[in-house]
């Protein structure tokens, strides 16, 4: 097996056997951290709300709401997901902006607004990768604004190296480079390649303990991508 899948699966494993929940009445309400996602994937045309909370900062044990808690998107009650451990409501289309209203179990109400970023995709002209030279990517869309960074995933299932993560933060940036020792740990063969636009805010309406809200946009998946030498 691939390292990249096995260090999946492994991460999968971990995150489940791993996750401690509790029912929210049992901590400090001001204690609780919030994280919501507002994620919508191009490929399927869906956008995705979730939300979710944590006792201890943003990996402390998981929360599930008691019954004086109430957690809603544009008004409309979240589903608890018990295999993720988080709150979700599934929607047709980019619905592009809405709010998220949490009500604690001391009767204290928080309302966030998160907004799906701006398109991201690769140029139409992505066809071959040859792992012996960097490959500066520039992408369709828009620059990178304050608090977005754009992802790309090369899978390596179909390589006969590992799959890689590049990541680029800057502020006005339009492109990304893949450096060539990087592209190699790939391999040849055929890879799938997936890019997002993440943009996460911080300054949460929420308790002292904090939070972030998260908008992303997951642009349209290049698959069997032949990566040559």
């Amino acid at each position: 097996m691939k390292n990249y899948a096995f260090l999946l699966i492994l991460m999968v494993a971990v995150l489940f056997s791993s996750c401690t929940r509790e029912d929210s009445d049992s901590v400090d309400q001001d204690t609780i951290h919030t994280r919501y996602v507002l994620e919508y994937n191009e490929n399927s045309d869906v956008t995705y709300a979730r939300a979710q909370f944590r006792f201890g900062g943003s990996t402390g044990t998981i929360l599930e709401l008691a019954e004086d808690s109430e957690i809603s998107f544009n008004n409309e009650d979240m589903n608890w997901k018990p295999l993720f451990a988080y709150y979700e409501l599934v929607f047709a289309g980019n619905v592009g902006t809405g709010v998220f209203g949490y009500t604690n179990d001391d009767g204290e109400s928080f309302s966030n607004i998160a907004g799906v970023p701006e398109a991201i995709n690769f140029p139409s002209d992505l066809t071959v990768v040859n792992i012996n030279n960097a490959l500066s990517l520039e992408w369709e869309g828009a620059s990178l604004e304050s608090g977005e960074f754009c992802l790309i995933t090369i899978t390596g299932e179909d390589t006969t190296g590992d799959g890689e993560l590049f990541i680029i933060s800057d502020e006005g940036a339009t492109d990304i480079v893949l450096p060539a020792d990087r592209l190699q740990e790939v391999g040849v063969g055929t890879a799938n390649m997936i890019i997002n636009r993440d943009q996460n805010d911080f300054s949460i309406n929420g308790t002292d303990e904090g939070g972030v809200v998260v908008g992303r946009y997951i642009g349209d998946r290049l698959n069997n991508i032949d990566f040559i030498q």
